[in-house]
């Protein structure tokens, strides 16, 4: 599989620790590695200042592992996969998608090339947000098989952030992108792009608390979490996550 740096490109256009001082201890907050939020440091401070300003200090950590073991997580997989949720975590806030759109995966190609089916781009060049992304790859890999299509990982460019994965796309480095369905409504007309293959709706995506942190401070935390959503590009406050997240309710 290909790394693809599209920052270049210009894209389109641990564990839970209470204080009894003062000053309390942020909390951990864990989002996986390769589900798409950007890491940078003015996306992780804007999101920390924002939950500080409204009473829930937090420590954003990224992570290769399961992030379900401190005290908040941002989940992007099927919620059985998380084995500690029914016994020690609560959910604290859903996901909001682009116009609440159903949570999906999906393939999208050029309208040009005429292509309405999966199959018919057998062997072509894919990109993909990363290998380990539920929604971007064990998903899209399913609906392969589903078509009857072989994935040839030299045919695959790890595009790191959606955004890069639809732009790759858009320049003609690759054939065809998968993205959630939410953003492939938001994209694929103003692009010129038909969406070829679809999941069924996903059960995915929300924030979970440990459930031992105070009442009080988990409403402080969610109503943080709710005063959320995606502006401008300027504004870094929800970069750490995905772009499918719209924000929260």
């Amino acid at each position: 599989m290909k790394v693809i740096n599209v920052t270049s490109k210009v894209i389109c256009g641990a564990l839970l620790v209470m204080s009894m001082g003062v000053e309390s201890k942020p909390l951990t907050f864990g989002l996986k590695n390769g589900e798409g939020g950007h890491q940078t440091g003015r996306a992780v401070d804007a999101f920390e200042g924002h939950m500080a300003e409204n009473g829930c200090k937090v420590k954003v950590l990224f992570s290769d592992e399961r992030v379900g073991n401190g005290a908040i997580y941002f989940s992007a997989t099927l919620p059985e996969k998380n084995e500690k949720e029914s016994q020690q975590y609560e959910r604290l806030a859903d996901i909001r998608t682009y116009q609440d759109y159903p949570l999906t995966t999906t393939v999208l190609i050029k309208a040009s090339t005429g292509i309405t089916d999966l199959k018919s781009a057998a062997g072509e060049r894919l990109s993909v947000v990363s290998d380990v992304s539920y929604i971007g790859w064990e998903v899209l890999q399913q609906l392969y098989r589903d078509a009857g299509v072989t994935i040839n990982s030299d045919d695959v460019y790890l595009a790191g952030f959606y955004e890069g994965a639809i732009t790759l796309l858009l320049h003609g480095d690759v054939f065809a992108a998968a993205v959630p369905g939410p953003l492939a409504r938001r994209w694929a007309k103003p692009n010129g792009l038909n969406i070829v293959a679809e999941s069924e709706v996903l059960d995915v995506g929300a924030v979970w608390i440990n459930g031992t942190i105070e009442r009080s401070q988990r409403a402080q935390c969610r109503n943080a979490l709710l005063s959320l959503k995606r502006t401008t590009r300027r504004d870094k406050r929800m970069s750490i996550f995905p772009a499918w997240v719209e924000g929260f309710k």
